[in-house]
């Protein structure tokens, strides 16, 4: 009778956890993707305009704000410049 090869049975066995351990973490990724896109959907329905004070916590992403600009305290005027500074 034959023995069993080791070396290769446990390289086939390591290789087994690790595409199951990657078909986990799919499934556990699609899951975020739906969470994901379920949030960009309930943003682009929401078409109320949120207010975002300045040192207040930012609205919920991808949803539609509103700021005021009460104060400018400088304006700079610049040109632009090419490769060779001109």
């Amino acid at each position: 009778m034959r023995r069993l090869p080791i070396l290769p049975t446990l390289v086939v066995l390591a290789a087994v956890a690790v595409m199951i351990r990657l078909g986990l973490w799919q499934i556990d990724r699609l899951h975020q993707k739906q969470s994901l896109l379920a949030s960009y959907a309930a943003a682009q329905a929401d078409t109320n305009l949120h207010p975002w004070a300045g040192s207040g916590a930012a609205p919920k992403p991808y949803s539609r704000v509103t700021l005021d600009c009460v104060q400018v305290p400088s304006v700079a005027a610049q040109a632009g410049q090419n490769a060779q500074h001109q």
